[in-house]
């Protein structure tokens, strides 16, 4: 057993560990109040405090308990590798109401793993089927919430920089439902929700089938998303508003905190404009409306900027 010690550890160095743990049966292993560093290959830090962990070893199955402190918040981690059975890891941050759930299928090894992740983070929850080594294909999975439920499927990266390359296919989203709470949110909150990790890149392929918006029903909405080192950008949208017209945007977040906006380029077009500009409290009688819009929007100040707008 060891107590309060400071134990350093590198990302690569992890995957020996358990191989030493499984090669050599090790049995009631303990460590106690002990932190724990990760150092990656920039030299950063990542620290877990009041680390706790027991493994126990027989015959039949192998059980990894841990507790401990991240970013001050308590989480806890249970594995349990019963021979020729399928095998489970559960872990969960209670503060955050997050946790998670895999289930590995029997033949899963340290080379190969397959099964099915549940991740539940508040009221979004993720399941993924996968197989893989660092390098995973994702299939059959969806991602669910109060406002939209997507199919999805791609690939995922993690042997050296994490990446994803995800098709997001959604039967329906309320849009409108989605743009009040997180205005809502952001109303009450210090904190920018836009903010976007940059160890987050990759990119996801989506199409959804029917939106409600603030002016009725579209059709099917297609756009290309794009995570880069903290900034997301959105390429060749399109939507189909059937009679009523179409329209194709890009557009881009990017900054942080207080510099953080928005820049946009919106394309629209409608034979048949009149429900359209009701829904908006205009009361024009024009049967058409053609315009293109470049402009910036002031996240923490809620404000848009025009750069340029032609009508026709």
């Amino acid at each position: 057993m060891l107590t309060n010690k400071k134990i350093k550890i590198h990302p690569e160095q992890l995957k020996k560990y358990i191989e030493y743990f499984q090669k050599n049966d090790v049995d009631n292993f303990l460590l106690r109040d002990t932190e724990i560093f990760f150092v990656d290959a920039q030299n950063n830090l990542i620290a877990i405090n009041n680390f706790n962990l027991n493994n126990t070893f027989d015959d039949i199955k192998e059980k990894i308990s841990i507790k401990g402190v991240f970013s001050q918040n308590k989480f806890k981690l249970k594995f349990i590798n019963k021979k020729n059975h399928e095998k489970y890891l559960d872990f969960s941050v209670p503060n955050l109401n997050t946790n998670f759930k895999i289930i590995f299928d029997k033949e899963s090894d340290l080379q190969k793993k397959s099964g099915k992740l549940n991740l539940k983070i508040v009221d979004n929850i993720l399941i993924l089927n996968f197989i893989g080594d660092n390098f995973y294909e994702i299939s059959n999975s969806f991602f669910r919430n109060k406002f939209l439920n997507s199919k999805l499927y791609g690939k995922v990266n993690f042997k050296d920089n994490f990446y994803f390359d995800l098709n997001f296919n959604i039967n329906q989203v309320n849009f409108r439902k989605l743009f009040l709470n997180y205005v809502t949110i952001g109303q009450n909150s210090n904190k920018n929700i836009f903010n976007i990790s940059k160890k987050i890149n990759g990119k996801a392929n989506v199409k959804i089938n029917q939106t409600e918006t603030f002016f009725g029903k579209v059709g099917e909405t297609n756009f290309v998303m794009l995570f880069e080192n903290g900034d997301l950008k959105i390429k060749s949208g399109s939507i189909n508003l059937g009679k009523k017209g179409k329209s194709k945007f890009t557009a881009s977040i990017l900054g942080q905190g207080k510099d953080q906006r928005i820049n946009f380029f919106i394309n629209f077009l409608s034979e048949d404009s009149n429900d359209i500009l009701k829904k908006m409290n205009l009361n024009v009688d024009l049967k058409s409306i053609s315009f293109n819009a470049i402009g910036t929007i002031n996240i923490m100040e809620n404000k848009i900027k025009f750069k340029k707008f032609d009508s026709k």
